[in-house]
């Protein structure tokens, strides 16, 4: 049920943020080819720790009362091992649209001028909540992606503070 709520408040908020411009026809589809470099296995390696992040271009169905049209998001998973120890991981992933298995979910579009960075949504797994994961093309280097974290704002109840995974890491694309 948790799960069927943050999935459909995500998409609520896209939607608000798809229906603050004008909307297109029925059917239309908003390409957005700036998600593009975002797409692709990443992965950060120490000697404690590893990230693996995969994450794959969706074009999305919206539906609404007037009008349905498609654009574009994000989705992808994690994989997360601290001293050899599997911590946290959402793959296996199949490119079938798995909106249940995906632990990555983009949220907002890239920022305005900074095509670079984007805002999403990830699940923590083990503290079993969402939080607000920034993905960042470096500007040097397009094969390298800077990934942090943020609580989501609000009231939490019952929630670990802090994050699973370590935070402001450079993860490389395989």
């Amino acid at each position: 049920m948790r799960k069927k709520l943050t999935v459909l408040s995500t998409l609520l908020f896209i939607s608000g943020r798809i229906l603050s411009q004008d909307l297109p026809k029925e059917s239309a589809y908003l390409q957005d080819s700036n998600l593009d470099k975002f797409v692709g296995t990443w992965e950060y390696n120490s000697k404690l720790d590893s990230t693996l992040i995969i994450i794959e271009l969706h074009r999305v169905k919206l539906l609404m009362s007037d009008a349905g049209f498609y654009y574009d998001t994000i989705i992808g998973v994690h994989t997360y091992i601290k001293r050899g120890v599997t911590m946290e991981t959402s793959a296996p992933f199949n490119s079938t649209n798995n909106y249940n298995a995906a632990t990555i979910m983009a949220i907002d579009k890239p920022f305005g001028t900074n095509q670079l960075k984007i805002k999403t949504s990830l699940k923590d797994i083990t503290k079993k909540k969402r939080i607000v994961a920034y993905l960042e093309i470096q500007p040097d280097n397009p094969n390298a992606l800077l990934l942090s974290f943020q609580d989501v704002d609000g009231i939490r109840i019952n929630q670990e503070k802090g994050f699973t995974m370590p935070t402001n890491i450079l993860l490389t694309k395989r």
